[in-house]
């Protein structure tokens, strides 16, 4: 997940970082394919551990050369990170499905207020998948 971040930032910029996460990302689908042509019984599993062992190979090679290209940038990411995750722990807003504090239970009316959010949310949710199990455009607010 970092490594697809990182590939999506300003760190792998270069064509040769972009070609090698690229050619990371084709053998693990390379390798995720042979386990499902084994599993469906295309393939015995000495023959799938055969032919995957080559792509398992330089997939440790290209995560090694993907590696010593980030090294130089991985204090900064991680600089970057923590930082990201302290800007989150800051937020006043409690998540909708997060059980209500201490604090909130000596307060009946917040209780009320965050069943009140939880259901708008659970709605929104319902609506949405609604839509997308549809073929038909969604419907306007005003039905």
């Amino acid at each position: 997940m970092l490594l697809l971040r990182v590939h999506e930032g300003p760190i792998a910029r270069s064509f040769e970082a972009t070609a090698l996460f690229e050619e990371k990302r084709t053998l693990i689908r390379a390798i995720r394919s042979l386990r499902e042509e084994v599993e469906l019984g295309r393939l015995k599993p000495e023959e799938g551990r055969e032919l995957e062992a080559p792509y398992r190979e330089r997939l440790a090679q290209v995560i090694a050369q993907l590696d010593q290209k980030l090294a130089p940038h991985r204090k900064e990411a991680e600089k970057l990170a923590r930082t990201a995750i302290q800007a989150l722990r800051k937020t006043t807003e409690p998540h909708p499905l997060q059980p209500p504090s201490q604090e909130d239970l000596k307060d009946p009316q917040s209780i009320l207020e965050q069943a009140k959010r939880l259901r708008e949310e659970a709605e929104r949710l319902e609506n949405l998948a609604a839509q997308l199990s549809s073929s038909s455009p969604p419907p306007s607010k005003s039905q």
